[in-house]
């Protein structure tokens, strides 16, 4: 996997009538951050399992998002840094323990996952503003 693996097909959650929950969008942030389109057999297999474990590790840090976004003045719709950079830690303490945790530990790659994160923080925040 290589920085270019984050430009693979996007994820959409649509939302008509309801939130999404914290575990849907940390499968979502997951899906993105653990690409595994490109292989195939025991390593896909490995991955998938990471990509599992790591959207377990950012479940915590959705709710906590969410949570302070109701909870936030409806001015205030950008999460706190100090909880992607939480979310962000937690993601690498999964892939640390997995074959890719040289490609994870990659300073731009840590910026992508960031990012991705912080998006997905603030798309969701966006909708609890939006769906009062």
């Amino acid at each position: 996997m290589d920085a270019s693996s984050f430009a693979g097909s996007p994820q959409v959650l649509i939302s008509e009538t309801r939130n999404h929950s914290p575990a849907k969008w940390a499968m979502a942030t997951a899906n993105l951050l653990v690409d595994f389109a490109h292989l195939a057999g025991p390593r896909k297999d490995a991955a998938m399992r990471l990509r599992d474990s790591v959207a377990q590790a950012l479940e915590p840090y959705h709710t906590m998002n969410q949570v302070s976004a109701r909870l936030a003045s409806r001015y205030c719709a950008d999460p706190h840094d100090h909880l992607i950079d939480r979310a962000v830690d937690a993601v690498l303490d999964v892939t640390d323990q997995s074959h890719w945790a040289d490609h994870f530990q990659r300073s731009e790659i840590i910026q992508i996952m960031r990012q991705i994160i912080a998006r997905h923080f603030q798309s969701s925040r966006a909708l609890e503003f939006t769906k009062e």
